[in-house]
């Protein structure tokens, strides 16, 4: 999507997603600079994730303390490399996460100056433009605010006024970013489609919610995400006998943003979570270690509750570091499936033949979905969306989607295969087309590539 709008495609129009725009333009500004190189791309992410990181040094520091400060920086750029939670791949999460973050950092310093609130809701309204849940950290601060009117003390006239007052600069600026965007795409006569393709159309999107998944993917950051809930506790405690603070504030971040894993369990949702977690546990943990580094001390005084803190902080880290290992062994042998598909070796692999048999004028299909071919290949889809795949994709949809297909009459299809060597399923009409149009050609690990019957070889 970055690389096509380098050479003159429109979102929404010549082809769509169901993400806002903000990451496709940060890439093509990229690409713009740097070239079209998924390296590239990868360089602004990790930057992306060191500022993030920084950002979030500060905050602990504005909040409460620099060891705090560091320690959550620390967590924070570990847990991005955790390999259930896909840190290192180019998604929306990061680049949304970065911009939050600046924006409740603004939101800290708006203690001292009003005008921080007007910067507070622009970064947080970016960050909107890259990932729709942004809008949770939104809804966080606003509960906050009223949260502070279960003390007695802040049920004044001239406190409503300023809780009112604050909400409404805050909201100001978020939706300054949205306007703008909104402006270009109705200028481009795209406004109805982005609306369609990013809020309309993403009723049902999502997947059976599932323990298992989301128990795996908690597993991975185990240590974290208990000694975090000793922090909650205590600040629960507090919330109880009405003292409200920043620490409730952070509490609340964290609460707000599991919701999106009630229907999607994916690891990289985890992303938008780590922040206020790993602000959490810093808590806990710059108070908990000073008295575990004293370990002589605690065995020669027979401290069996200091002990038995230990013991299981060590297995925790050790059960963390182990299922961490064993996920990233999995997707760097590409054995085990949701990982093998994306195994760049056959990506390229794949690309690199259908570039060898294709000229640039010509179509492919990458279905149900894998758009890193058409990137990597240098061709173009033949269709419009590229996520092939029910949902979110309803009969009416894909019923354009198989006229689209069939009046491009694509040269090439890489047809995705699981594990097994299966094709996987996208949409039942063009499952059905392509099976009696298309024959089989080559095969290069997780992609089967078909070759039109009407173009032959």
């Amino acid at each position: 999507m970055g690389k096509s709008i380098l050479h003159g495609a429109f979102p929404y129009i010549s082809y769509a997603d169901f993400k806002p725009p903000g990451i496709w333009y940060l890439l093509a500004l990229v690409f713009r600079f740097f070239g079209t190189s998924m390296y590239a791309a990868r360089v602004i992410l990790y930057l992306t994730n060191a500022l993030s990181a920084l950002v979030l040094y500060v905050i602990g520091k504005e909040i409460w303390n620099e060891k705090i400060g560091r320690v959550s920086a620390l967590i924070f750029l570990i847990g991005m490399l955790i390999p259930a939670f896909q840190g290192y791949y180019v998604l929306t999460e990061p680049f949304m996460t970065f911009f939050c973050l600046l924006g409740l950092l603004f939101l800290f310093k708006a203690r001292k100056r009003t005008l921080y609130l007007i910067a507070s809701g622009i970064a947080i309204g970016i960050s909107f433009l890259f990932k729709q849940t942004a809008i949770l950290p939104l809804i966080a601060v606003i509960v906050f605010c009223l949260s502070n009117f279960l003390i007695p003390a802040n049920r004044t006239k001239k406190y409503l006024t300023a809780s009112a007052r604050n909400i409404l600069f805050l909201l100001f600026g978020f939706v300054i970013p949205l306007i703008a965007v909104i402006a270009y795409f109705w200028s481009i006569g795209a406004l109805g489609q982005m609306v369609y393709y990013t809020i309309t159309d993403l009723k049902g999107y999502g997947r059976i919610f599932s323990w298992p998944e989301l128990l795996s993917e908690f597993e991975s950051f185990s240590v974290v995400w208990i000694i975090l809930s000793a922090s909650l506790l205590a600040i629960g405690y507090k919330f109880i006998k009405k003292n409200i603070d920043w620490e409730t504030f952070v509490a609340l971040w964290l609460l707000v943003s599991l919701f999106p894993l009630v229907s999607r369990q994916y690891g990289h949702y985890f992303i938008q979570i780590l922040p206020p977690a790993c602000l959490l546990a810093s808590l806990f943990i710059t108070n908990l270690i000073p008295s575990l580094t004293r370990i002589k001390e605690i065995f020669s005084q027979h401290d069996s509750m200091r002990l038995f803190t230990l013991v299981c902080i060590t297995i925790l880290v050790i059960m963390s570091l182990g299922i961490s290992g064993s996920v990233g062994y999995d997707m760097l042998s590409a054995k085990s499936p949701p990982y093998s598909v994306y195994s760049l070796q056959n990506q390229i692999q794949t690309a690199d033949y259908i570039q060898s048999h294709t000229t640039n004028d010509d179509k492919i299909l990458v279905y149900p979905y894998q758009p890193a071919i058409y990137f990597l290949s240098n061709r173009n889809p033949c269709e419009k969306i590229l996520i092939l795949q029910r949902p979110p994709i309803n009969d009416k949809t894909e019923q354009e989607l198989l006229e689209q297909i069939t009046e491009t009459s694509p040269k090439y299809v890489v047809w995705q295969t699981d594990t097994e060597g299966n094709i996987i399923q996208g949409l039942p009409q063009i499952d059905k087309f392509l099976e009696n149009h298309f024959n089989m050609v080559k095969a290069i690990g997780n992609f089967d590539i078909y070759l039109n019957d009407a173009t032959g070889p």
